[in-house]
């Protein structure tokens, strides 16, 4: 969507001159300063002066909040858990940093907001709906065109209802219409966020927006990122979007491949699998954001990764599959049998994924040497297992998505098996939320079908 007032300067000019102050100050103790933003670093705050009244201890937990308005226009905003990083002269602040900038209304940490909005970076592109058509095309007897015409119809909105809100992942569309020799039509895709109570802004992204982001990191098989955060309120008719620093994943141009690990085609109902994934996320979801952090990491292989994939596996073991058919909570599992449970439990073929028997025993010997610097599973010592590790046969992951290693390149086979463990994972998942209505496309063994 299209930014405005504050936010639209900010992009424009790349920063922001402003008159900023703290809540409760006087008209002689406002400052003028520059703001910039940037996902890397952050809010950086310039103070050009710093009336009597600024606070000037260093660093901190970072708890102010800076009201600001623009110098151009007066537009309203707010910079979040704010603290001194540069003093002059012992009693003036001369720079501030923070990670979240409100554009669009004076609020704090305590405001709620009745509505919020998030958009990821392959969020649009998984639905794969833009409801963009080409209505007529016509061209001369020398093939050019002379007539073209294509309209947008929103697409269908996917509802979800939960007890405490209501979702709704459905389409957004911004025009760019000018004096200009082109015009363009955006659409993307939003999760919409209407709970029963009002939230404040970080309780709507710890309940709403960490869960779509590990959902889409899931589905797409690689790193997200929210790229669009805005709360409103209706009885006060206050709007803001929200710019936090992190991580930065743009949208890819859509391809047609196989890179996703499923998309909403293949699934039996967006709303009926997203709302049993909110309620998974409720269940595991210390296990669920321990996977995505370290699906995030990319095709990067390190020690620290195979570790962290081996927790996700046996902590989701734990909330999912602890207790037998009976109620009765099993005792004495080997992590090696809790990985051979979370294997039957997704239905896939073991070789599909790369959750063979020797593959499941050597990634239970790599954890038990890397995070206790030794091992009695296998009969080998560290080179041994390392080397073994590297000739895992190539191709033994789910999706083709996986750089392909040059022919002797170990840390590219290495890197393969990391995301064999990861992906027993995330197939586990997948059959988490589709279990009880055959809806994975991969269990029912349907043919990927891809579309733009």
């Amino acid at each position: 969507m299209k930014p405005s007032g504050a936010h639209r300067l900010l992009v424009r000019d790349g920063e922001l001159l402003s008159w900023l102050a703290l809540p409760g100050m006087n008209e002689d103790q406002v400052a003028p300063a520059v703001v910039r933003f940037s996902p890397q670093s952050g809010v950086t705050v310039k103070l050009l002066d710093a009336p009597r009244g600024w606070p000037t201890g260093l660093g901190g937990r970072g708890d102010l909040v800076v009201h600001g308005a623009s110098v151009e226009g007066g537009y309203p905003f707010t910079v979040l858990n704010a603290r001194v990083t540069r003093v002059e002269l012992g009693d003036r602040a001369r720079a501030l940093h923070a990670d979240t900038l409100a554009m669009g209304a004076h609020v704090d940490q305590r405001t709620t907001w009745s509505s919020a909005a998030y958009g990821t970076a392959h969020l649009h592109e998984w639905l794969g709906d833009t409801g963009l058509r080409v209505t007529d095309w016509d061209c001369d007897e020398r093939g050019q065109t002379r007539c073209f015409a294509h309209e947008w119809t929103p697409p269908e909105a996917h509802v979800v209802t939960l007890a405490d809100a209501r979702l709704t992942i459905g389409p957004v569309m911004d025009t760019e219409v000018a004096f200009s020799a082109e015009q363009r039509v955006v659409t993307d895709t939003h999760l919409g966020v209407r709970p029963v109570e009002p939230l404040s802004i970080e309780q709507f992204e710890r309940s709403y927006a960490r869960p779509l982001l590990a959902f889409c990191t899931l589905a797409a098989d690689r790193p997200d990122a929210i790229i669009y955060e805005a709360v409103s309120d209706r009885d006060r008719r206050e709007r803001a979007v929200v710019l936090r620093a992190g991580r930065m994943v743009r949208p890819r141009p859509w391809e047609p491949d196989q890179s996703y690990l499923f998309r909403a085609e293949q699934i039996d109902g967006v709303a009926r699998v997203y709302g049993r994934w909110m309620e998974l996320w409720r269940e595991a979801s210390a296990e669920i954001a321990t996977f995505v952090d370290a699906l995030s990491e990319g095709n990067r292989f390190s020690r620290a990764r195979l570790l962290a994939s081996v927790v996700a596996l046996e902590a989701y073991w734990r909330t999912r599959l602890s207790y037998d058919e009976n109620g009765g909570k099993r005792k004495g599992t080997s992590l090696l049998d809790k990985l051979k449970m979370l294997r039957s439990h997704t239905g896939i073929d073991p070789g599909l994924i790369g959750a063979t028997n020797a593959n499941l025993t050597m990634l239970v010997a790599a954890r038990n040497l890397y995070a206790h610097l030794a091992q009695s599973v296998v009969g080998l010592g560290a080179d041994a297992i390392d080397d073994s590790l590297l000739e895992l046969p190539p191709g033994r992951c789910l999706a083709p998505s996986v750089v392909a290693a040059r022919p002797g390149c170990a840390a590219g086979r290495h890197q393969r098996y990391v995301r064999s463990a990861l992906r027993l994972l995330a197939i586990d998942l997948m059959m988490g939320i589709g279990r009880g209505s055959d809806t994975c496309a991969l269990a029912r063994g349907r043919p990927r079908v891809d579309r733009r």
